[in-house]
């Protein structure tokens, strides 16, 4: 999709995919475009007094088909346990409290944990899970 911003919000230009054989009621045309408006996000760098982002942070995990999803925390406990063994932080286990189960964040156990704020992890498992620490701690 193209996006270009104009003011304080996002417009995404959308294609709507053409159906087979008039699978809905509706025509459709692959040239037709429906256009998206989004909110702006505001900037992860901004920190109040305590060097904490009001906003949050993102964590970007890769799901069991090896998709990237990047998430936004917006509250702690963040409400997910991890494991760091050989390979990449892993999630394992949601919690009863926290920010997942609280905003309804899609995340699962087994997912593995790619970077945080856009910053990727370290391969090696020990320094990424002190790096996943110390970036969780600006949130």
């Amino acid at each position: 999709p193209q996006a270009s911003k104009l003011g304080r919000r996002i417009f995404a230009r959308v294609s709507a995919p053409a159906m087979g054989n008039q699978a809905c009621c509706a025509k459709s045309s692959a040239d037709q475009q429906d256009i998206v408006k989004i909110p702006m996000q505001e900037p992860f760098d901004s920190k109040d007094e305590e060097g904490k982002n009001p906003m949050g942070g993102t964590i970007t995990f890769i799901d069991d088909m090896g998709r990237e999803m990047e998430l936004r925390f917006t509250k702690k406990p963040l409400g997910f346990k991890y494991v760091s063994g050989k390979g990449p932080l892993k999630v394992s286990g949601i919690l009863d409290e926290g920010c997942v189960k609280e905003t309804g964040l899609p995340v699962k156990v087994g997912w593995a944990i790619k970077a945080v704020n856009g910053k990727i992890l370290n391969e090696d498992p020990q320094k990424a899970s002190q790096e996943f620490l110390e970036s969780v701690k600006a949130f």
